[in-house]
């Protein structure tokens, strides 16, 4: 029997009465008594977290709130043939950087920056250095990353280091996380983990070889969770705790059970969300439970799930590796393919996504390697 989508989120999400524990609770529910629809008074008050909102015949439930799908997109296409960009990240609408490589007449650049009028062509390091990852702390505290090795700005100039040469045997440069630049994490192939502690870099032992494309972390920087897939369709999710990596799952291809082949990692307050083809796996690493929403029907368009951002709870942003964009406000998904329509299948390819307030950015490229691709949709 199949069972929608909007049943499931239900029952994940938003519970059916004040008894619910697992919900928002109202300032002082009597717990051991009645539920709410039965004795108002009991249940004074209620007090709903951010995101939710009262609900209910009586209004004494906390219903998710929900946001919008729509999303207007202005797409750029930066470069000729050669350019793409991998990765990309938002500041503010007005503050937009992408990483990558980018071929013109007048040169070859590896980044860019909008200013929220113009795209910026720079060369960060080196010009001709691909650039594979960005991570923005700050104006004067910028890392991006080669093929294997962290690059920094601290405001004055840029810094490449060569891992290897201090002695470590990793190659870092599929993705950036952390919450300073004495508190940052890089990942890459056979199971590389650098940190980075503000003034040495270690390896961490990571326990597999199966290549890391993606990680992120509380915001206190406690808690790092982390993504990887091989071409084989091997999958990891790793959690780093004190510096100390443990695997909470590991699939041998994308049927695994229970959650498939894990492509994206996003940590929102006490979850770790992590999307793979078939589902999308909520990891609590307070109580260590998991939920999962299966995926729905609607999906069966996209060629595969890629990447995935955690703005809220009720918005989340998944990338599919054809650019189209997926989107949960709440209570529903929507796939919406502008960016696929413009260049037609098979001839784009989305690489990152960022979502950020009310904007989402997805960088690529198209048009057979014609072009690098950045589109920004605003709602």
């Amino acid at each position: 029997m199949k069972i929608t989508i909007l049943i499931i989120l239900s029952l994940i999400f938003l519970g059916s009465s004040c008894k619910d524990s697992t919900r928002p609770q109202p300032a002082d529910c009597n717990l051991g008594f009645l539920p709410c629809e039965d004795d108002i008074e009991e249940c004074c008050e209620v007090i709903c977290q951010e995101t939710y909102h009262t609900c209910g015949e009586f209004l004494t439930e906390c219903c998710l709130e929900i946001t919008s799908h729509n999303f207007s997109w202005e797409i750029d296409t930066i470069g000729s043939y050669g350019s793409f960009l991998r990765d990309v990240t938002i500041v503010d609408e007005n503050n937009i950087w992408v990483v990558g490589n980018i071929e013109t007449v007048e040169g070859e650049y590896n980044a860019a920056h909008w200013d929220g009028v113009e795209w910026e062509l720079l060369g960060i390091y080196s010009n001709t250095l691909d650039l594979w990852s960005i991570h923005y702390i700050s104006e004067d505290d910028i890392w991006v990353t080669d093929y294997c090795s962290p690059i920094h700005w601290d405001g004055n100039e840029w810094s490449l280091y060569h891992i290897q040469n201090m002695g470590l045997n990793a190659c870092v440069g599929n993705d950036i996380w952390g919450t300073s630049s004495s508190n940052i994490y890089f990942v890459g192939v056979e199971g590389s983990i650098v940190h980075y502690d503000g003034t040495n870099f270690s390896k961490l032992y990571s326990g597999t070889d199966i290549q890391l494309n993606e990680i992120d972390g509380t915001t206190n920087g406690e808690y790092v969770f982390v993504a990887g897939r091989n071409d084989s369709g091997e999958s990891i999710a790793l959690m780093i705790h004190d510096n100390e990596v443990t695997t909470l799952y590991e699939g041998e291809n994308t049927l695994s059970e229970p959650y498939g082949g894990i492509k994206s990692v996003s940590v929102l307050n006490d979850t770790a969300f992590f999307a793979s083809n078939q589902v999308l796996w909520n990891y609590n690493y307070i109580d260590s439970n998991s939920r999962t929403i299966i995926r729905h029907d609607e999906f069966s368009m996209l060629g595969s799930v890629y990447r995935m951002k955690t703005e809220k709870i009720n918005d989340i942003s998944i990338m599919s590796n054809g650019a189209e964009y997926i989107h949960f406000n709440g209570q529903s998904w929507f796939v919406d393919s502008t960016i696929l329509n413009q260049f037609g299948v098979n001839n784009v390819y989305g690489y990152s996504i960022d979502h950020n307030n009310n904007m989402v950015a997805i960088s690529g490229y198209c048009c057979g390697g014609g072009h690098a691709i950045v589109a920004r949709g605003y709602r």
